[in-house]
């Protein structure tokens, strides 16, 4: 029998409730995977979760932003502030010594100290004050990051322009958020996780859509529209969608055969199971500058999947031989042989 690689991983099937850290540190091929492998072996060897001397990513605050906005737009507003808060801030907030020496000089209390027992003092006064430094603390004892008041309000933002829009608004609601897949194609352990599954009545059929939060437009292009500019980015997605469909064919099996994981309704798991088709959306939000927000669809006969599914099958050759040359560990450098470099090469601005 042929082996299975990576070695370690998930066993294949369905899992809900899943942690995004336990989804991520499994080194089954995703669909970041497959675009990083069509770059280069060494780029996607690099940040690998099979790689044991990867560097761990740090979370930026680019990174924390779309964190949020995909908890808030997919699971809610209560589970967006049970993970996240708004740094306390504005003219009824005591932030520095001074606030609250002002505010007890005020009524007359004594205003020496530290602040730490300075707020001890106006607390036992007045519970209903807010000081910075207490909300702060209290946030972190919870386990909740901390948000700038203008990523907050932009945060807030980009979801409205998401649930309220006629057509974007039951992108996420009706089914299940955050499912994740594994799978073993070719001997290769694959993995996806959707952000959003559901089942449809779409063109009097059955239809299974996963949805997928984007966010797109830190840099427009000058003259480009922000239609154009959700077209391009969706485009240098085209191997998700393909991959993704993939994995819920795979997932209707596995369902099938029992291999699911997590608490979920069972009468919404049979119609996905039994679902006729598959539609993918994605769903693009602006992050930064004026908000917008659109979708574009994908069914899976579109000839964009299948020049994706070209590419998918080049880049699991190439983890393949990469993987028996190199092992898990590496490094993954370039097989490619030195080649002559040619004029056609050459962008037109260099000649």
């Amino acid at each position: 029998m042929q082996p299975v690689i990576p070695h370690e991983g998930h066993e294949p099937g369905v899992y809900f409730g899943m942690s995004e850290d336990a989804y991520h540190s499994d080194p089954a091929i995703g669909s970041t995977d497959i675009r990083k492998l069509l770059t280069a072996p060494s780029e996607f060897h690099y940040s690998w979760a099979g790689n044991p001397e990867r560097e761990q990513q740090e979370e930026t605050e680019a990174l924390t932003f779309g964190h949020a906005v995909h908890r808030l737009v997919l699971e809610g507003t209560q589970a967006f502030l049970a993970e996240y808060a708004p740094k306390p801030d504005g003219p009824d907030v005591l932030v520095t010594a001074d606030d609250m020496k002002g505010w007890l000089k005020a009524r007359g209390l004594l205003d020496k100290g530290t602040k730490e027992a300075m707020a001890d003092r106006i607390l036992a006064i007045d519970p209903s004050v807010k000081i910075q430094d207490v909300i702060l603390a209290e946030h972190k004892r919870n386990g909740r990051k901390i948000l700038s008041d203008a990523a907050y309000r932009r945060i807030m933002l980009a979801s409205a322009y998401i649930t309220k829009n006629p057509h974007l608004a039951r992108s996420f609601s009706g089914g299940q958020s955050e499912v994740s897949v594994f799978w073993i194609r070719r001997g290769i352990r694959m993995k996806c996780r959707f952000d959003y599954l559901r089942v449809i009545k779409w063109q009097d059929r059955r239809t299974a859509v996963i949805s997928d939060l984007k966010s797109f437009g830190s840099r427009i292009k000058p003259g480009q529209s922000l239609a154009q500019s959700v077209t391009e980015a969706a485009g240098g997605y085209r191997h998700q969608p393909a991959h993704y469909m993939d994995g819920l064919g795979h997932a209707k099996r596995l369902i099938r055969d029992g291999l699911v994981h997590g608490s979920v309704d069972l009468d919404w798991l049979q119609r996905v199971q039994t679902s006729e088709a598959m539609l993918f959306a994605f769903v693009f939000y602006k992050s930064a500058g004026s908000p917008y927000a659109q979708a574009k669809l994908l069914q899976r006969q579109n000839p964009i999947l299948e020049s994706a599914r070209a590419d998918i099958e080049s880049a699991l050759d190439t983890f393949a031989t990469y993987h028996n040359h190199f092992g898990a560990a590496g490094p993954w450098v370039t097989l490619d042989p030195p080649e002559e470099l040619s004029i056609e090469e050459l962008p037109r601005w260099m000649l």
